[in-house]
């Protein structure tokens, strides 16, 4: 590992960095970067979907040999928010439930939430139900399959120091200290007891032009906790994997919209 002290005074690329064994001569050596392998997704083969009375049901033909592990809905809705059930079939007619009571919505300042993850297997047909009882239906109009693989990289914890904090017009602004830079960050992750909630987040860098600061979108996400009527409670409190994060000194953009700020007890960070 090379130390957060080193990546703080070396170039961002490593090109100056030089190792030495115990008796000072300079060794050769190979930097290795893990980072995440992006999650790929391909439009399905065939999209069926059909309006039953109290629920919208797109049945997919997923055209993957390969185990997948997740199904993004696309739908031009602009704010609704629906619980689902996740069916798989091999043959089309025998069903298996996957995943229930995962929500997808969409909301106003920005908050969405389109992909259902479902356990990694082998399925040529998903059937997905949209609970339309206490909402008028949605249109779906595409949907796409994301094949199971490694992901992640290795990773480990980050001291991410919140120096910052402030509130306004349906924003919270926190400004993030990290001890070194250049990194990977591998993700952040808030803590809150806010039982539910649904917001868009942003992270960014200031920088100075014409005297004045403007910034520079890294990252951005959608932090959630839902409980829907009959359904478990369902969350996502990370945001931000595998980002170079250039400069020591970051803002977090939380859209609140029009509902009160968010509590936040503790940002913690990954890298």
């Amino acid at each position: 590992e090379v130390p957060l002290e080193t990546l703080d005074h070396a170039r961002p690329g490593l090109e100056d960095l030089r190792l030495y064994d115990a008796q000072g001569v300079e060794i050769p050596f190979l930097v290795e970067r893990p980072v995440e392998v992006p999650a790929t997704v391909q439009t399905v083969r065939n999209l069926q979907v059909k309006l039953q009375t109290g629920a919208t049901v797109a049945v997919v033909e997923t055209g993957l040999t390969q185990a997948m592990d997740g199904v993004v809905l696309e739908s031009p809705a602009r704010d609704f928010i629906k619980s689902t059930l996740v069916e798989g079939s091999q043959d089309g007619k025998t069903w298996r439930m996957l995943e229930e009571g995962a929500p997808v919505f969409r909301q106003a300042f920005g908050a969405s939430q389109m992909q259902l993850a479902v356990p990694a297997g082998k399925w040529a047909w998903l059937r997905v139900t949209l609970d339309d009882r206490r909402s008028a239906p949605i249109p779906i109009t595409g949907a796409k399959i994301q094949p199971a693989g490694p992901q992640f990289a290795p990773a480990q914890p980050l001291d991410v120091r919140v120096v910052e904090r402030e509130n306004d017009a349906g924003h919270t602004r926190l400004t993030l200290r990290m001890p070194a830079a250049p990194i990977v960050l591998a993700g952040l992750t808030i803590e809150t007891p806010e039982s539910l909630f649904s917001r868009h987040v942003t992270l960014s860098r200031p920088r100075m032009e014409e005297n004045e600061i403007h910034e520079t979108v890294l990252a951005e996400g959608t932090f959630y906790r839902m409980a829907l009527e009959g359904s478990p409670t369902v969350s996502n409190l990370t945001f931000g994997r595998d980002i170079v994060i250039p400069v020591k000194e970051l803002t977090m953009t939380i859209e609140n919209g029009d509902s009160p700020p968010l509590a936040i007890t503790t940002v913690r960070a990954t890298r």
